[in-house]
């Protein structure tokens, strides 16, 4: 994340990342996102999140420098 920015920001870009590389699977990357705000609270979404993450950026590696 870079400094004075808001993790939001830096999510959004992971995401816009990952789709641009994972085209043949834009629908499962998008429900597996949207998935994550579905949890009921904050703290499991964070969670989901870093689980998420790590999952894509090991499968998209070009998506994370």
């Amino acid at each position: 994340m870079f400094q004075g920015s808001s993790p939001r920001r830096c999510r959004i870009n992971f995401v816009r990342n990952v789709l641009a590389h994972a085209r043949a699977e834009t629908e499962r990357v998008v429900a597996v996102v949207r998935a994550i705000f579905d949890l009921p609270s904050l703290a499991s979404q964070g969670r989901q999140w870093d689980e998420v993450c790590d999952n894509l950026a090991g499968r998209y590696r070009d998506t994370v420098r």
